[in-house]
């Protein structure tokens, strides 16, 4: 819950969305978690090309803390339509 926490300021401080929907649902066999926003949405390219103290830790502590708890990590952003960040981990029967 440590993405969750973080994810209102750290992970589209830059959104300009006055609102997010945050889901946590269980399939048959994942819980994932489901950030999404109807904001100005950004290109990820040149996100992920930025370098060093530009690039922010948002988005990154929050696909490190995924990857680290044996879960998946995707974004999808179109600009001037939003974002959606999907967290999602195995779960055992």
């Amino acid at each position: 819950m440590q993405i969750a926490a973080g994810e209102p300021t750290d992970a589209c401080p830059l959104s300009l969305s006055e609102s997010r929907k945050l889901t946590l649902q269980k399939e048959e066999d994942t819980i994932e978690f489901i950030i999404q926003d109807h904001g100005q949405g950004f290109d990820l390219n040149a996100v992920y090309s930025l370098k060093g103290s530009e690039k922010g830790l948002g988005l990154a502590g929050m696909k490190e803390r995924t990857l680290l708890s044996g879960g998946s990590f995707a974004i999808e952003s179109t600009q001037g339509i939003g974002t959606t960040i999907r967290a999602s981990w195995p779960v055992s029967v």
